[in-house]
């Protein structure tokens, strides 16, 4: 999962305000203050009339209270933030990340010196440890709330705390990946957020090349506001073709044809859409291709870059008015202008996070195919390794039932695959199919930890990060009891991940590894036989593990999925 999807699923939807009663409440509770006793938070629904109110309008009543008692110290050293999180009503970063967004930088500053809610002492650590988890994950979710926030203050107050502050911050002049990671997240949210004040403070005077840093802002946790796609195209950072890409991943139409209208190229507009699971920019998309180009080609031999539209205007993306007059550029021609549907446009459905969604997706596409509108996905076999490395085991299972659709390479690469993308349940559907597991797949499943130990800024949360290590840790014990070889050379690898993350399900088998290892520095093989990676009739026709829905054949496809993605034949080149 992307960075930013984590953050909406943790946090909720991004820019989201509470109503205004809570502030009237805020004022009314001060008040009553020094006559309440401190116990839980759900009674303070009842102080007045106006909190009710606001309550009814969000069903976590929780994050409602909390977020309006972080707007005072007062308010919160009453709320005993320290006892929230010992009962479970809140983690810390959680806290840390609503406090740096909305409260005071008072209460930002008491709340850091609290116990359980310390940052790292020493900045952000190059790698991440247990005993160091929560302290991290802890500075990097405040500075998060701070750049959603806007506050300058509060932002460079963080900073400094974190040891960010001062220098040019070059990927040169920071210390490690993480530094240079949490200096972007800043620049990244304030302009996905519309804090252009904070941006402008970030160039000018903590020292931060922004353009430099917007322009890898390869895939934006939302659609930035009217103000932050002003700052991005007025500084050089995005293109009006970037503002359309970003418009597709979220579906806002009216910006994409906007864009599109004035003549400036947008070639990855389908495959944008299709990962955000946009079927109406899908289809306007398709139908615009029809329009233009009479009927969609692949790999369009007139396509140039927007960038050499230069006789063209830019077209106002800022306020997404298709109606303002823009001069179309005359050096584009209909075959320019084709909107490619290629197998990117497959995959990038199968990228989605929600199986449900992506089977939305994959079977609008598969009708257009059948129809005749777009090609047929040309790559069976990168279509079924992404919905593996996603965990999407119902879409697998059908191109597994289909005989002849996948090649032996893709069968024998899909535990390897699996291992990788750190899916402990793909890997038990693998397992009951009786795929066979290699060294290469223990050998991606303990790179994935070794990544998770390096890269753990990439969560948004220590439970997003212990949740993420718990699958990498089941991934190995289900390779172990698939009797996948192991290199000798990764045992001290694994010996030293499990005391720096305190791995103790993996204990247990670092101690039958020690035991069982043979004298050629490989684990006994499996049983498995060692064929195409799947047992029984056409490499197909091994029994499904249950719960797993069973496939049709190639020329009767399954009831769930109506051939997805197209017939063996369409299907390999």
């Amino acid at each position: 999962m992307q960075a930013g999807e984590m953050m909406e699923k943790e946090h909720g939807e991004p820019g989201q305000r509470e109503p205004q009663g809570v502030a009237r409440f805020t004022e009314v509770f001060e008040s009553v203050l020094p006559f309440t006793v401190p116990t839980e938070l759900l009674p303070l629904k009842c102080v007045s009339r106006s909190f009710r109110s606001s309550c009814e309008r969000y069903s976590d009543l929780r994050t409602t209270s909390l977020s309006s008692i972080c707007a005072s110290r007062a308010l919160l050293e009453w709320a005993q933030p320290s006892e929230l999180v010992s009962s479970g009503h809140i983690s810390s970063d959680r806290l840390l990340f609503l406090c740096a967004k909305e409260g005071s930088r008072e209460a930002l500053e008491w709340l850091i010196q609290q116990e359980r809610f310390e940052l790292p002492a020493d900045g952000l650590p190059v790698n991440l440890a247990s005993d160091t988890a929560a302290a991290a994950l802890n500075g990097l979710s405040a500075l998060r709330g701070a750049a959603e926030g806007g506050s300058i203050e509060k932002t460079q107050l963080l900073l400094k705390t974190l040891k960010l502050e001062g220098g040019d911050h070059s990927s040169s002049t920071l210390r490690s990946a993480s530094e240079d990671y949490a200096v972007t997240e800043v620049v990244r949210l304030a302009a996905c957020f519309g804090n252009v004040d904070l941006l402008r403070w970030m160039s000018e005077k903590a020292g931060v090349d922004v353009r430099g840093r917007l322009g890898t802002f390869e895939d934006p946790p939302r659609l930035p506001p009217p103000e932050g796609r002003e700052f991005l195209l007025s500084s050089g950072a995005w293109t009006e073709a970037d503002v359309a890409s970003c418009a597709s991943r979220w579906g806002d139409l009216e910006i994409l044809r906007a864009v599109m209208d004035s003549g400036v190229l947008c070639p990855d507009a389908a495959v944008r859409a299709a990962r955000g699971g946009r079927i109406d920019v899908l289809s306007w998309l398709i139908q615009e291709g029809e329009r233009r180009d009479g009927r969609n080609e692949v790999g369009g031999e007139g396509a140039t870059s927007s960038s050499s539209n230069s006789n063209s205007s830019r077209v106002n993306v800022v306020s997404g008015d298709s109606s303002v007059s823009v001069s179309k550029s005359t050096s584009v021609s209909k075959r320019e202008l084709r909107i490619e549907i290629d197998r990117r446009v497959w995959e990038a459905a199968a990228m989605q996070t929600e199986e449900s969604l992506a089977i939305e997706t994959l079977q609008y596409l598969q009708k257009q195919a059948e129809k005749g509108i777009i090609p047929p996905c040309e790559d069976a076999d990168s279509l079924f390794s992404v919905c593996i490395a996603q965990g999407h085991t119902s879409i697998a299972a059908e191109m597994c039932n289909r005989t002849g659709l996948l090649s032996d390479s893709a069968l024998h690469g899909a535990c390897t695959t699996a291992a990788r993308g750190g899916q402990a349940k793909t890997l038990t559907f693998l397992k009951g199919m009786g795929v066979r597991a290699t060294a290469s797949s223990w050998e991606a499943a303990l790179s994935q930890m070794k990544s998770e130990h390096r890269r753990w800024f990439h969560h948004c949360s220590l439970r997003s990060w212990s949740q993420k290590l718990a699958e990498r840790e089941k991934v190995i014990l289900i390779l172990h009891s698939m009797h996948c070889p192991r290199p000798l050379s990764s045992f001290s690898t694994l010996k030293t991940l499990v005391v720096a993350l305190h791995h103790s399900n993996l204990q247990s088998m670092l101690s039958d590894w020690t035991k069982s290892t043979s004298a050629g520095g490989m684990m006994p093989r499996s049983s498995l036989s060692s064929g195409s990676g799947l047992t029984a009739s056409g490499g197909a026709g091994a029994s499904l593990p249950s719960g797993v829905p069973s496939g049709g054949s190639r020329n009767q496809p399954a009831r769930w999925l109506k051939e997805v993605p197209h017939s063996a034949d369409t299907l390999r080149d």
